[in-house]
C-alpha cells in the first residue's frame, strides 16, 4: 500500500479498516507474499570463535581480500565468507562504526563508552592499534560514526552522548591528537540511531521521527537540513538510499520514502507488527531489502523501489536482526546477521537476493520464482512493475509472442502491408516493426488490439525475419520470416515463372511488378505470336496479314516489324492482330515481330514470314502451293508467273499441280500391247495435248494420251526391254505431273514357280507337270489358283529308327493329283502316296548311323517345293541311361532290362525314371560287412541288382519295390566313393549318391582331431574317438563340434559365495558329470555343474576365502584373480572320478568383489561390479539383489510439490525425482504413511495423511521396507486454516502472528468496531467459517454417487450370476459395438445411466477411455459438415465424459478451484482467527442493483473474481489427470482433422461446459463445499460460469444478456491464453497411462444390475439390432440368450436411498 502525500498524520487519522485489514495485512496472513528469497547458510559463530561477544551494527565489507569486519560488545570480528570463519581481532568497547580506506589498506573504529576512534592497517596477518582518538571529556560516548573514505583525509563523523544533549562531531586526518572536532549545535534532544554517507549528504536518523541532511563537504558543518515526521510512538531505525531517494525504517513496521534532494516524503509501507531493523537498497533491479523483527522471530522483507510495495518476505526465525552488508562481487548475495546475546551465540545469514537483470528473455525472466518480471519497453527484466513505456508482466504466458505474419511474401519494392498477431495487445503508440535487413517501419497500432499493421521497406529477394520493437526495444521475443521476391526482371518469361508466383507482366509498362502493386492489371502469362494468314506475300506487298497471338491487351498502339520495315497493325481481339504487308525489294523470308508505340518491343516472339517472287524459278509444286498464293504455273516456259499473264499452257488458277497416285495395270509383257489408265490428283481441263512419256532423257518413248476424266487419262504401253521404267504426264510438251510414277516390263524366264510367279508379272504362268515357267501355255497340271506355289508346312514325325519303316506325314499346299510324287531323305528317294491335295505320306528308309537329313518333295525326279525339313534318326538301343532315353518320344526305357527299347516286348516300361533317395546309414568302417539299406522308387522284383561301391559290386536284395539292400564290402582305401546300382550290366538309377569308408580308431586321441574326420564323434565316456554305438554311455557322445566356453556371466561373485554363474558356450552334454573349476595358484576348488542346455550350463561359486591360506578377516579378498574352466569326472577307466578337462582352452579369468564397505548409491556405483539394491538399500552384486538393481544410476529425490497443505491432509503431491519402482514404494509423512495413487519412473503422485499438529515435517520414501533415494531433503509444512498462515513462504515452519492493532490506539477502536459488525451481519446472513469451507472431502462419495433408480437388493449369487454379464460386455470382441447398441436402444430418461454404468464399467477394468474415444470418434464421424450438431447435452459421449472426468478429476478440480469457490461464498477479510466473514458483491445486472453507482465497482469485483479463477485454472495443465489430458488429446486430434479450426471450441465444450463450469455451479456437488451455496452466492458463482462458458465457447455476450456484454473484455483479452491452457493440456504422449482409481465393488455390482435390467427389458429391440448389424457377429443374440438364461430375472431395486 502507498500513500503518495506528505501529510502522513492525516493518512494515519483517516485510514479506514478496510484499507488496513483488508489490503495491507491479508496479503501477508494468506500467505499471498511467496517468497523469491533464499536462505543460502546460517552460520553459527560459535564455531570458530569460543564465546563470541554479541554483535553490533558496525559493519564494512573489504573488496580486495574479500573480508567482513563486524563491530561487537568487545572489539572487531574479521570474517571470511568463503570458509565462514572469523576471528577477534581488536579489542575495544561497543564497536560503533568501521570504516575501511581501501586504498591506503587502514580501517578506523569508533567505540561506545571508551570514546575513543582507533585506526590500524589491514595487513591480512596481525592488527595492532597504531593510532587512537579520543572525543573530548563532555562527551560521554560516542554513539553512532560515519567514517567517510571518499577524501583526501579520512573523516569521521560522530554523534556524542552528553549530559543533557546530543551533538555531531567531525575530526578529520590520520593522526587524531590534538585535533579538536568541530560540532553542530545543540539541536538535537535524543541519540541518534542510524546514519549514512551518500555522494553529497551525511545523513542522521533520530529515534523521534527526525531526519538531520548535512552537506559533507562543508568543512563548517552547518545547521542540517531536518524533516520531523510525526511525533507518534516508535523509532528510527535504518537508513538505505539510491541516488534519488531516501528510504527509512521504523521500529513500528512503516517504512518512508523521502526524496533525497529536499527530504519530502513521497510514500509509505507498511509491514504491520515488525520492526524494520536494516535496509539494502537494490537499485539495479529496483527493490529494497528490509530486516525485520517482530515477537514470532525475523524476516527479509522485499519491496518495490517505485511503487513501495511489499513484494515478498522470508522468515529466519530468530528474535533479533540488525545489521546488513550486499558483498559487492556477489551482485545477488547479502549478509545480515543476528547480534546474539551473553547467552546467545550471533548467527550470520546469507541470503540469495533476486538478481533479475541476469534473465535476457522474457520467458527466463517470468519463469523465474523470485518475482521477476519482463518490461517491455525497455526488454529488461525487472521487480518494477511501473516500467515507463508498454507492460510489465510476470505471468509466463503473457510474454508477448507473434502469433503469425501475413502476407509471408512482398515485393522487394517494399510497400507490402504486414498484419503481425501477438497473443497480448499491442500499446498504441512508439511501435516499429524492425525488418533484420536493418530497416524499420512504423506499426499502426491505433486498434489497442493484438493486431498491427506495417509496411515493407525496400529489400533484396532474400528472407529476412520481422520482430516487434517498443520504443526502440524488442516488444517480442521471437520473430517471424518475410521473403521478398525481386519483380524487376526485364523479360516477361522470368517474370510470371512458377518460381516467381507473385510477380507479374504489365503489358502497357512493360514491366515486372508485384501482382498486388494497383497500377496496372497484370497478367500471369505473356504475350505469345503463334502464326499469321497468309504466311507469306508477293514482294509487291500490300497484302492484308492476320497475326494470331495471345494477350493483346486493348488501348495500346501496337506495330508490326516486317524485318526491318515497320507498319501500323490493328487489334481484332486478344488473340487477333492486322496489318498490310510492305513493298519488299528482295524475296526470302523475314521475322515478324510486334511492337508497341512503334519502338518497344511487345513480346519478343518472332513469326517467319516468306515474301517471294512468282517470276522466280519456282516449280510447280511451289508455284501453286499455299506460300504462294497469287502465282500460276507457264508449262509451256515451265516457270511460275504472276497471275493473270500470259501463258499458253498457264494452269488456271484455281488449279493446283497434278500428281500420279496410281498407273494401272502396273506391269506388261515386253511383247504385249496393252493400255494403261493415269490416275491424278488435282483438276485435269479437257484436252486432246495430253501425252503419257515411257522412260526418260533420249530414251523415252511417248504415246498420244485420251482425257477420260478430271482425274484420269489413257494412254497405249510401247514395247520396251525388261525392267522398270517412269512414267510421266505431259501436256504441250510440258511435265504436266509433279511425279513420276513406275511401270514393269518383264518375260516369263524364271527357274523357280516363286521367281515365275513373282511381284507384277501376271502373264507367267508355273506348269507344275514340267516345273517350268511360261507366258499363260497349255501345261498338263493346270495353273495354280491364285498364283501360290506348293508348299510344305509340317512333318510328322520328325524323327525315326535307324531301321526305317518310319511312316512320314507331310502337310502343305496344291499337291496336284498325281501318283508320281516322291520323297528324298538327303537323296534317297521313297515314293509318297498323295492323300488330297495338302497330305502326302511316305516311309522312311534305313541309315546307318543317327544323323539328321533333310527332307524334300519330288515330283517326276524333280524338286516339287522349294521349302524342305528336318528329319532326325535315332537308335533306342544305344541309349543307356533311363533320362536320355526318355528324351526321346519313341523309346521307352525298360526297368525289367534296364535297357531303352523301342518295341513293346516289355512288360514294365517305366513311367517315370527311377532314382536313388538315400542310403542309410551312408557310411562303413574300412572292414566292412555292414548291412546297407537303399532307399529308392521304381524298383522292380524281377532281374538280379548289384551295389557298386567304387570299383567293387555286390549282390543286392530285393526287399520291396522301393527298397534293396547289400553289405558293404572291406576297402583298403578310406573316404568317400559312388554307391551306383546296376542292372543288366546298367545303371539303374540315373544318380548316385555318395559312400564314406572310415576308421575312428586310427590314432584320433583328441576331440577336434576326431570330429575332423567323417562319421566319428568324441566319446567322453571312454575318452575316445568311436562310432555312436560303441559309445556306451548315453549321451556323451559328441559330433557337432568340442566343448568351448563363449563367456561367463558374471564373471564375478561377491567373497562369500554361493551365487549362480551361467556358462555360455559349445558342446556341453548332459550324460556326464560336468564341474566348474576355480584355480588360483595351487589351490583348485570344483563345484557341480547343472546342465541347461548343449549351449549352458549353470554352477554357484565357491567362498573366496578357500584361496587364502592366512585369512585373518572374512571378508579378505583373494590377492589375485582365480582363473575359471569346466571340468568332467570320468566313470570308468584309469582316470575315473578324477576331474579330466573338458573345454579345450585356457582358463578364463574369474574375481572376486567386496561391495559391502560401500554405503552410499554413488560410492557403490564407483566400483566395479557392484550395484545400489533398492529392496535392501545397500552395495552387493546383480546376484544378491533380488529386486531393483541398480549399476548405473541411483534413485534421487527432486522435489515436492506443493510445500504446503492443510493438517486436515487429503493434499495431493506430487515428488520428482528419479528410478522410482511401479511396486513396493511407500511414502511418510514424518512417521504417517500417505495413500501413493500413481508412480512413474520419475513421479509419485500421493495424497497427504492428516497431520496432529502444524509444522514442518520430513518426508521420505521405502522401498520394500528400505530407504529410498538420496538428493534433496524433501520437507512439508503443515498448516491451520483456522489459525493463520505464515508471513512467508512455505520454507517458514512458524506462522506469523498478526497484529490487527494498528499504529494508533484510535485505530484499534475503529477495527473493533468494524469487526463486531462484520461479524454479527455475517452471523445473521447464516455465513460460515472459511477454513471449514476448505476442507478436503472424501472425493469417493462424490465421483460414485448413486440415485435410488441405480441401486438393487443384490444377494451374494446374484452378485455371482452377474459376474458372467461383467465377462460377456467386457471381455467380447464385440464389446464396444455391444455397448453401442445398449446406448442406441435405451430411451432418452434411461441413457444417463446406461453412460454410467458403462463408465464406472469400464474402469474397474482399466479400460475406459477405449469405450470413450469409440463414443467421441462416432460423433465426430456422423456428424458429416455440420459441427454444431456434436457433442450436444444429450449425446452418450458427453455424458461419459461428465462422469469419467468426474471420476478421476474431482482431487485436480479441489486444488483448482476449492479456494476461490470458498472465498467467494465465504469471502474472509481479516485474520482468520477471528472468523468473520465479509460479503463482496459482483452483480452487475442494473435490475438486481439497489444503488446504481455500484454497478462499475461491481464490474471490476467480477472480472477481477474471474481472471483469479481464470489464471488457476490456466497454471494448472499440467496437474490435470492423465485420463482427462488423453480424452481431450484424442477431440483435438480427431475434431481438427475432420472440422479444421474447430478444435479449440470442442475442447472448451468438454473441459468447461462439461468440467470446470458445472463445479462451479454446483460446488456441493463436486465436493468443493459442504453445503450448497446460498441465493447470493450462488448468483455470483452463476456469473463466473457465464463468463468462462463464453471464454471456452468463443462467443461474446449480445442482446440475450445486455447487462453481460461490459465482461466481453474479459472474453476477448483471454481468448488467446486459454488456447495456450488447450494446447498444454493436450500436449501429453499418447502412450501414457491414466489414472488408477479404484471402483468400489458395490458401484460395480449396481452397474451391472443396472445395465442386466436394461437388456431384459430391451431384448426384443437389442435382438433386432444384432440381425441387422453388420459389426455384431449374428451368435451374440444366442450368447445372449444364454446368459439371460443363467441370471434369471432381474434384481429388485433397493430400498434404501443411497449406498456404496
Amino acid at each position: 500500500l502507498t500513500f503518495s502525500s506528505p501529510m502522513l498524520l492525516k493518512i494515519f487519522h483517516r485510514i479506514e479498516w478496510r484499507l488496513i485489514g483488508l489490503y495491507l495485512l491479508l496479503p501477508l496472513i494468506t500467505g499471498q507474499y511467496t517468497s523469491g528469497l533464499k536462505v543460502i547458510s546460517k552460520i553459527s559463530v560459535q564455531d570458530s570463535i569460543s564465546n563470541p561477544p554479541p554483535f553490533t551494527n558496525a559493519i564494512a565489507f573489504d573488496p580486495i581480500d574479500r573480508q567482513i569486519y563486524f563491530g561487537t560488545y568487545q572489539g572487531v570480528v574479521r570474517w571470511d565468507p568463503s570458509t565462514n570463519t572469523g576471528r577477534l581481532i581488536v579489542q575495544t568497547q561497543n564497536t560503533t562504526g568501521i570504516g575501511l580506506d581501501v586504498s591506503n589498506r587502514i580501517a578506523y573504529v569508533c567505540t561506545s563508552w571508551d570514546r575513543n576512534i582507533i585506526s590500524f592497517p589491514l595487513n591480512g596477518s596481525s592488527f595492532p592499534s597504531s593510532t587512537r582518538y579520543t572525543a573530548p571529556n563532555d562527551v560521554q560516548k560516542i554513539e553512532l560514526c560515519a567514517i567517510d573514505m571518499n577524501r583526501p583525509q579520512p573523516t569521521i563523523f560522530y554523534a556524542t552522548l552528553q549530559a543533557t544533549v546530543s551533538r555531531i562531531d567531525i575530526v578529520r586526518g590520520s593522526s587524531w591528537n590534538g585535533n579538536t572536532p568541530q560540532s553542530t549545535n545543540n539541536f538535537v534532544k535524543s541519540v541518534a540511531t542510524a546514519t549514512l554517507i551518500t555522494d553529497l549528504y551525511v545523513i542522521w536518523a533520530y529515534p523521534n521521527y527526525q531526519i538531520a541532511q548535512f552537506d559533507r563537504f562543508n568543512p563548517d558543518l552547518p545547521s542540517a537540513l531536518i524533516r520531523t515526521v510525526s511525533n507518534g510512538a516508535g523509532t528510527f531505525k535504518c537508513l538505505g538510499t539510491d541516488q534519488t531517494w531516501l528510504f527509512v525504517g521504523s521500529s513500528v513496521g512503516i517504512g518512508f520514502k523521502y526524496r533525497l534532494s529536499d527530504l519530502t516524503l513521497a510514500n509509505v509501507l507498511f509491514i504491520s507488527g515488525h520492526s524494520l531493523d536494516s535496509v539494502i537498497v537494490d537499485s539495479t533491479n529496483g527493490v529494497i531489502y528490509w530486516g525485520t523483527t517482530s515477537p514470532s522471530g525475523s524476516y527479509i522483507a522485499r519491496s518495490n523501489v517505485d511503487t513501495f510495495t511489499l513484494l515478498d518476505v522470508v522468515a529466519l526465525t530468530e528474535t533479533s536482526l540488525i545489521s546488513a552488508l550486499v558483498l559487492p562481487n556477489v551482485q545477488d548475495m547479502a549478509v545480515w546477521v543476528y547480534p546474539g546475546t551473553s547467552n546467545d551465540s550471533p548467527e550470520i545469514f546469507n541470503v540469495k537476493l533476486t538478481n533479475c537483470s541476469v534473465h535476457k528473455t522474457c520467458q527466463e525472466c517470468t519463469g523465474d520464482p523470485q518475482y521477476c518480471g519482463w518490461c517491455s519497453s525497455t526488454s529488461i527484466c525487472t521487480r518494477d512493475p511501473t516500467c515507463s513505456v508498454g507492460l510489465w508482466t510476470n505471468d509466463y504466458a503473457s510474454c508477448p509472442v507473434l502469433l503469425s505474419l501475413n502476407p509471408v511474401n512482398g515485393s522487394s519494392d517494399g510497400a507490402t502491408i504486414l498484419t503481425l498477431t501477438s497473443n497480448v495487445p499491442f500499446p498504441t503508440s512508439n511501435v516499429t516493426c524492425l525488418f533484420s535487413n536493418g530497416r524499420q517501419t512504423v506499426a499502426d497500432t491505433s486498434s489497442g488490439t493484438s493486431t498491427l499493421m506495417c509496411p515493407t521497406p525496400v529489400g533484396n529477394a532474400t528472407t529476412v525475419s520481422v520482430s516487434v520493437l517498443l520504443v526502440g526495444a524488442p516488444f517480442t521475443s521471437n520473430t517471424k520470416n518475410f521473403s521478398y521476391y525481386d519483380c524487376s526482371s526485364p523479360s516477361c518469361d522470368t517474370c510470371v515463372s512458377t518460381s516467381r508466383s507473385e510477380c507479374g507482366w504489365c503489358p502497357s509498362t512493360r514491366k515486372c511488378q508485384s501482382r498486388s502493386n494497383p497500377s496496372c492489371s497484370s497478367i500471369a502469362t505473356c504475350p505469345r505470336l503463334t502464326s499469321t494468314s497468309p504466311p507469306s506475300s508477293s514482294t509487291a506487298g500490300g497484302m492484308n496479314v492476320t497475326i494470331f497471338g495471345t494477350n493483346f491487351i486493348q488501348g495500346l498502339n501496337y506495330s508490326v516489324h516486317f524485318g526491318a520495315k515497320n507498319v501500323t497493325a490493328f487489334r481484332l481481339s486478344s488473340t487477333q492482330l492486322t496489318c498490310t504487308a510492305p513493298r519488299m525489294s528482295s524475296k526470302g523470308y523475314v521475322n515478324i515481330t510486334v511492337y508497341q508505340d512503334a519502338t518497344n518491343l511487345y513480346t519478343p516472339d518472332t513469326i517467319p514470314f516468306l515474301f517471294y517472287n512468282c517470276s522466280e524459278n519456282y516449280g510447280c509444286g511451289q508455284c501453286v502451293g499455299p506460300l504462294l498464293p497469287d502465282c500460276s504455273f507457264c508449262f509451256q516456259e515451265s516457270s511460275c508467273i504472276n497471275q493473270g499473264s500470259t501463258c499458253l499452257a498457264s494452269l488456271p488458277s484455281q488449279s493446283s499441280c497434278a500428281s500420279i497416285v496410281q498407273i494401272s495395270p502396273p506391269s506388261a509383257l515386253t511383247s504385249q500391247h496393252v493400255n494403261v489408265t493415269i490416275n491424278i490428283t488435282g483438276n485435269l481441263p479437257p484436252s486432246s495435248e495430253y501425252k503419257c512419256q515411257f522412260g526418260s532423257g533420249i530414251a523415252a518413248v511417248t504415246s498420244n494420251a485420251t482425257w477420260l476424266t478430271a482425274s484420269s487419262v489413257s494412254c497405249p504401253v510401247p514395247l520396251l526391254p525388261k525392267g522398270s521404267v517412269a512414267v510421266t504426264l505431259l501436256y504441250k510438251g510440258y511435265s504436266y505431273s509433279s511425279n513420276p510414277v513406275s511401270f514393269l516390263y518383264y518375260d516369263c524366264t524364271g527357274s523357280t514357280c516363286s521367281e515365275c510367279m513373282q511381284g507384277f508379272q501376271e502373264g507367267c504362268q508355273w506348269c507344275l507337270a514340267d516345273n517350268t515357267c511360261g507366258v499363260n501355255r497349255p501345261c498338263s497340271s493346270g495353273t495354280l489358283p491364285n498364283r501360290q506355289c506348293p508348299s510344305i508346312s509340317s512333318i510328322f514325325p520328325s524323327s525315326g529308327s535307324l531301321s526305317g519303316g518310319t511312316t512320314v506325314t507331310i502337310d502343305g499346299s496344291y499337291f496336284m493329283d498325281s501318283e508320281e510324287y516322291q520323297c528324298s531323305f538327303d537323296g534317297m528317294i521313297v515314293s509318297a502316296h498323295l492323300v488330297n491335295s495338302t497330305t502326302l505320306t511316305c516311309t522312311s528308309p534305313s541309315v546307318q548311323h543317327v544323323s539328321n537329313v533333310t527332307l524334300s518333295i519330288m515330283y517326276n525326279n524333280t524338286l516339287y517345293t522349294e521349302d524342305t525339313f528336318s528329319f532326325a534318326y535315332y537308335d533306342c538301343l544305344g541309349l543307356n541311361t533311363c533320362s536320355s532315353c526318355s528324351e526321346l518320344s519313341e523309346c521307352a526305357w525298360c526297368l525289367s532290362s534296364a535297357t531303352c527299347t523301342s518295341s513293346n516286348n516289355c512288360s514294365s516300361i517305366a513311367q517315370a525314371c527311377p532314382r536313388m533317395v538315400s542310403i542309410t546309414p551312408p557310411y562303413c568302417r574300412g572292414a566292412g560287412q555292414k548291412n546297407i539299406v537303399i532307399q529308392g522308387d521304381n524298383i522292380v522284383q524281377d532281374g538280379a541288382y548289384y551295389c557298386g561301391f567304387g570299383s567293387v559290386s555286390v549282390v543286392a536284395t530285393y526287399v520291396n519295390q522301393s527298397q534293396l539292400t547289400c553289405v558293404c564290402p572291406p576297402s583298403t582305401s578310406l573316404g568317400v566313393v559312388p554307391l551306383i546300382i546296376t542292372k543288366s550290366s546298367n545303371s539303374y538309377f540315373d544318380n548316385s549318391l555318395n559312400f564314406t569308408y572310415f576308421d575312428c580308431s586310427s590314432n584320433w586321441t583328441d576331440c577336434k582331431t576326431c570330429l575332423s574326420k567323417p562319421v566319428c564323434g568324441w566319446c567322453y565316456a571312454s575318452q575316445s574317438c568311436l562310432e555312436e554305438e560303441l559309445c556306451n554311455v548315453t549321451n556323451a557322445w559328441l559330433t557337432q563340434s568340442c566343448p568351448s566356453i563363449t563367456d561367463i556371466e558374471p564373471a564375478y561373485s561377491s567373497i562369500r559365495g554361493g551365487l549362480p554363474i551361467t556358462i555360455s558356450g559349445t558342446g556341453f552334454l548332459s550324460g556326464i558329470d560336468l564341474r566348474c573349476k576355480f584355480t588360483q595358484n595351487n589351490i583348485t576348488v570344483t563345484t557341480n555343474a547343472t546342465y541347461v542346455s548343449p549351449t549352458s550350463v549353470t554352477c554357484q561359486s565357491v567362498n573366496a576365502t578357500l584361496f587364502n591360506k592366512t585369512v585373518t578377516s572374512k571378508r579378505q579378498l583373494p590377492k589375485q584373480d582365480l582363473g575359471f574352466n569346466i571340468v568332467y569326472l570320468p566313470m570308468y577307466g584309469p582316470n575315473a572320478m578324477i576331474p579330466q578337462p573338458y573345454v579345450e582352452s585356457v582358463d578364463r579369468p574369474f574375481a572376486y568383489v567386496d561391495c559391502t564397505p560401500h554405503h552410499t548409491c554413488q560410492d557403490c556405483n564407483a566400483s566395479p561390479n557392484c550395484g545400489w539394491c533398492l529392496s535392501t538399500a545397500k552395495c552387493v552384486t546383480s546376484q544378491e539383489c533380488t529386486l531393483g538393481f541398480s549399476n548405473g544410476q541411483c534413485p534421487m529425490l527432486g522435489e515436492i510439490t506443493p510445500l504446503v497443505g492443510p493438517i486436515s491432509g487429503g493434499t495431493q503431491v506430487k515428488i520428482t525425482g528419479s528410478l522410482f519402482p511401479s511396486q513396493g514404494l511407500f511414502l511418510y509423512f514424518n512417521n504417517t504413511q500417505a495413500t501413493i495413487q500413481s508412480v512413474t519412473n520419475t513421479t509419485v503422485t500421493a495424497i497427504t495423511p492428516k497431520s496432529s499438529g502444524i509444522g514442518d515435517i520430513p518426508v521420505t520414501l521405502s522401498y520394500l521396507g528400505s530407504p529410498f533415494g538420496s538428493g534433496n531433503t524433501l520437507r512439508f509444512s503443515y498448516i491451520s486454516l483456522n489459525e493463520g498462515a505464515p508471513i512467508a513462504s512455505s520454507q517458514a515452519s512458524s506462522t506469523l502472528a498478526i497484529v490487527l492493532a494498528t499504529v494508533f490506539g484510535v485505530l484499534l477502536i475503529v477495527v473493533i468496531i468494524v469487526v463486531t459488525f462484520l461479524f454479527l451481519y455475517r452471523r445473521r446472513k447464516g455465513g460460515v467459517i472459511f477454513d471449514d469451507a476448505l476442507e478436503m472431502p472424501s472425493f469417493e462419495l462424490f465421483a460414485f454417487s448413486e440415485d435410488d433408480t441405480t441401486a438393487y437388493e443384490l444377494s451374494k449369487k446374484k452378485i455371482t450370476t452377474l459376474e458372467s454379464l461383467e465377462t460377456f460386455l467386457l471381455q467380447s470382441p464385440d464389446r464396444v459395438e455391444f455397448a453401442h447398441l445398449l446406448t442406441n436402444v435405451a430411451q432418452a430418461s434411461e441413457s444417463e445411466k446406461v453412460a454410467r454404468a458403462f463408465v464406472f464399467l469400464h474402469q474397474h477394468t482399466s479400460f475406459p477411455l477405449q469405450l470413450l474415444k469409440s463414443y467421441i470418434f462416432k460423433e465426430i464421424e456422423e456428424a458429416d459438415t455440420d459441427y454444431s450438431s456434436i457433442f450436444r447435452a444429450k449425446s452418450i459421449a458427453s455424458k461419459m465424459f461428465k462422469f469419467y472426468s468426474r471420476m478421476i478429476g474431482l482431487p485436480y478440480l479441489w486444488q483448482t478451484l476449492a479456494v476461490h469457490v470458498a472465498e467467494i461464498c465465504f469471502k474472509d477479510q481479516n485474520s482468520r482467527g477471528l472468523g468473520i466473514t465479509h460479503s463482496i458483491t459482483i452483480e452487475i445486472d442494473p435490475s438486481k442493483l439497489e444503488d446504481p453507482a455500484d454497478e462499475q465497482v461491481n464490474k471490476l469485483q467480477l472480472l477481477l473474481i474471474t481472471q483469479k479463477i481464470f489464471n488457476s485454472i490456466l497454471k494448472s495443465a499440467s496437474q490435470a489427470p492423465n485420463g482427462l489430458r488423453l480424452v481431450c488429446k484424442y477431440i483435438y486430434e480427431e475434431v481438427k482433422e475432420k472440422f479444421p479450426e474447430m478444435e479449440y471450441k470442442a475442447l472448451g465444450s468438454f473441459v468447461f461446459l462439461r468440467f470446470f463450469c458445472p463445479a462451479i455451479t454446483a460446488p456441493h456437488a463436486y465436493g468443493l463445499l459442504k453445503n450448497a451455496p446460498g441465493d447470493d452466492a450462488q448468483r455470483k458463482l452463476i456469473l463466473v460460469s457465464k463468463i468462462l462458458q463464453n471464454l471456452a465457447n468463443g462467443i461474446l455476450f449480445g442482446k440475450k444478456e445486455e447487462f453481460m456484454k461490459k465482461m466481453n473484455e474479459f472474453v476477448e483479452g483471454n481468448m488467446d491464453k486459454l488456447q495456450v491452457f488447450f494446447e498444454e493440456l493436450v500436449d501429453i504422449p499418447s502412450d501414457e497411462q491414466p489414472e488408477s482409481v479404484q471402483v468400489p465393488r458395490r458401484v460395480v455390482d449396481n452397474s451391472l444390475a443396472f445395465l442386466y435390467c436394461h437388456i431384459y427389458n430391451k431384448i426384443i429391440k437389442i435382438n433386432d439390432h444384432i440381425l441387422k448389424s453388420n459389426s455384431i457377429k449374428k451368435s451374440t443374440a444366442d450368447e445372449l440368450a444364454i446368459l439371460m438364461d443363467k441370471i434369471g430375472d432381474p434384481p429388485a431395486m433397493a430400498v434404501k436411498e443411497h449406498s456404496l
